[in-house]
This record gives C-alpha cells, structure tokens and sequence, in this order.
C-alpha cells in the first residue's frame, strides 16, 4: 500500500522545505490587502491523557503553567503578525490541537479579548473549538460562549468501550451528551462530531 501524507496540515509535510523561511512569510503576509479576508488557527499542543492513536503533536501536562506561558507567547505573536499583515479582516478562527479545552476559562477570554484587539473579528465569524469531552467544564463552556465562540467540534472517535479502552479514551456517551447539553442551553447549537474508522475491535456492526 503506498503511504500518504496525513491531513492534518496544508500544505502536507512533503512540500515543506528550508526555502520557506520567516521572511518569506513576512513578505506574504505584506502582500495581503486590506480587504483580504483572514482564517486563523491556533494550535494549542497539550493535553491530559495521550489518546494511543494520536498522530498529533501534543504534550501530556499535570499542570497549567506551560499552557499559561504557552498562551502568552501565542498573544505575543498575535500582536507581532497583526503588524506584519496587510489584511485585518478575520471571518474565521478555529482552536485545534491537542486539546484546546485544556486551557482554563479566564485564560481563554483573555487571550479572545487579544486575537479581537489585534484583529478586526467579524460580528458573523464562525469560531470554533475542538472539544474533549472529558477536559471540558461548564464554567470553559460559558467562557466559550462569552468568546462568541459559535462551534464546537467534540472529538469522540468512538462509542464503542472496547475501542475505547484500547485506544485509552474512555468517555460515556451520557458524559458527551452532557457536554452536547450544556453547549446548546449556552446557545452553541452548531455542533458535530470527530470519529474515526480503522481503530482496534471496530466492525461495520459496531459502529
């Protein structure tokens, strides 16, 4: 079977080379006009618990303080990238990672009230948040919520226990539609689910 490159990035890892440095990044972003309309991401590289499948770069932490000097950082670069830019206009953001629901809720807010001093954040932007269901408070929801935070992406991979005892992520699915329950009664109605084919012990009865 011939490998491929995983999804998770664009343009996929084989087209990365050192000809692509910072500068060339700057002199792209000069580029960008006025009216030019923004997408960003921001990759938030933590998490809890490594789900065994996981192909992405996290790092398993106990406690909040490399995700609060992390958070700082990544404002700092905001305020450095907004200046080299030529485009102001955001339509939409999205928080991926590893778990961006790691971060906790005034952290959060704080870091939105950055991203919306830095850019012009469009009243009817989509901004979303991939969501661990079992990392994810209401008090994190309810500072979604006050972020205009208006999508939530939860990441369940599976129903199935066995599947998820072997890829070390047990969730229930009455903790997730806990999470579900909660998002809608903060008004976050715009909601879907992550799941995967090709884990241990899945058949196509099971899932």
């Amino acid at each position: 079977m011939e490998q491929i490159p995983r999804y998770t990035s664009y343009p996929t890892a084989p087209h990365f080379h050192k000809g692509v440095d910072g500068q060339t990044s700057q002199n792209l972003l000069g580029k960008l006009g006025k009216k030019d309309v923004l997408s960003l991401y921001f990759h938030i590289p933590f998490c809890r618990q490594l789900c065994w499948f996981c192909g992405c770069h996290t790092k398993i932490v106990n406690g909040n303080k490399p995700i609060e000097q992390y958070m700082e950082l990544l404002s700092q670069e905001i305020a450095m990238q907004s200046k080299l830019s030529g485009a102001n206009i955001v339509k939409y953001i999205h928080f991926g990672g590893g778990s961006p629901t790691v971060i906790e809720p005034n952290d959060f807010i704080k870091f939105m009230n950055v991203v919306r001093s830095n850019f012009d954040v469009l009243d009817d932007a989509e901004i979303a948040v991939e969501i661990d269901p079992r990392t994810v408070s209401k008090e994190k929801i309810l500072s979604y919520a006050k972020s205009g935070v208006n999508r939530a992406s939860l990441g369940v991979q599976d129903f199935n226990e066995q599947v998820q005892r072997a890829i070390n992520r047990h969730q229930s699915i009455e903790l997730v539609k806990n999470v579900v329950d909660s998002l809608r009664d903060t008004g976050i109605n715009e909601i879907n689910f992550d799941l995967i084919y090709g884990l241990p012990f899945q058949s196509l009865e099971t899932i």
